[in-house]
């Protein structure tokens, strides 16, 4: 993993402790593993979620992570295609729950790295999840390129990371007070799945500095016709805190592996597959 911060201010401590960070996990294999898989689920029909593999028993969507990953991993891109969920706008279900629930262990990993990089950015206690989903506005866009249509200030700082983005559409965050400038300049970052065909899967995780106010504005190529949810994100809320007990839950996981060293949530050795301990963690 890496990560990039944005200087916005003039000041040490505005350089130093920046309003949002970037932090990219394209070259963690197992972070990328489970966040792929939890994508494609999301967008997965429950239809193809409860089929009875061979010689197995049906499940049900809110069975678990698991057996939704699974279901996947033995389906052809043809049976993927035709499970494709057209229904967006349901957020809450038990099989998408789930699925929520399980962006923990991505959100584990890039606290602990981020802990690591930088200082002040905040504690994850798992399962310490929320759901913010973005629609469309209801008004037409009358030429305008982007719309606003959430503003948003958490009380704590949050990891942000998209579940669900609409193919064609961009998604502007502004962060501060700054009025105008958000996405590539500065003040802010920019989700676009223009150019994606099929599930949008970037490999960005957003941390965003509590207290913050956030506007979201939604562009893109999208026409009259479009209405409901165009994005979904899951935030990993942060405290502030410095668990005593840290250290000690780091020799217990590493005791637990039994080969000096943390084993983490996908890690088995067979790529795109979560093992049992990234199955049942946060159950």
């Amino acid at each position: 993993m890496h990560t990039i911060r944005t200087v916005t201010g003039t000041t040490l401590a505005e350089m130093l402790h920046p309003p949002f960070r970037r932090v990219d996990y394209a070259d963690d294999a197992a972070v990328l593993t489970v966040s792929t898989r939890l994508r494609q689920a999301w967008a997965t029909s429950p239809a193809l979620i409860a089929a009875p593999g061979p010689g197995g028993p049906a499940a049900s969507p809110g069975d678990g992570v698991g057996q939704i990953i699974r279901a996947i991993q033995s389906a052809s891109p043809e049976e993927l295609a035709r499970a494709r969920n057209p229904d967006k706008d349901a957020v809450h279900t038990p099989l998408r729950d789930s699925i929520y629930h399980s962006w923990n262990h991505v959100f584990w990993d890039v606290s602990r790295f981020l802990q690591d990089a930088a200082c002040g950015t905040g504690h994850l206690h798992p399962p310490s999840e929320s759901v913010l989903a973005v629609e469309y506005p209801e008004e037409p866009r009358e030429g305008r390129a982007v719309v606003d249509v959430v503003e948003k200030t958490w009380e704590t700082s949050v990891l942000l990371a998209p579940t669900f983005l609409e193919e064609g559409v961009k998604l502007r965050f502004e962060i501060g007070e700054m009025e105008g400038c958000g996405g590539e300049d500065g003040s802010g970052f920019v989700f676009d799945a223009t150019g994606t065909k099929g599930v949008y899967n970037e490999t960005e995780v957003y941390w965003v500095r509590r207290g913050e106010r956030v506007r979201i504005s939604i562009g893109g190529d999208y026409g009259k016709e479009r209405a409901g949810v165009a994005a979904v994100f899951v935030c990993g809320m942060l405290c502030d805190c410095v668990p005593e007990s840290e250290e000690a839950q780091e020799e217990e996981e590493t005791s637990e592996n039994g080969n000096g060293k943390r084993k983490r949530d996908g890690d088995d050795g067979e790529d795109g597959h979560l093992d049992e301990r990234a199955e049942t963690a946060f159950d």
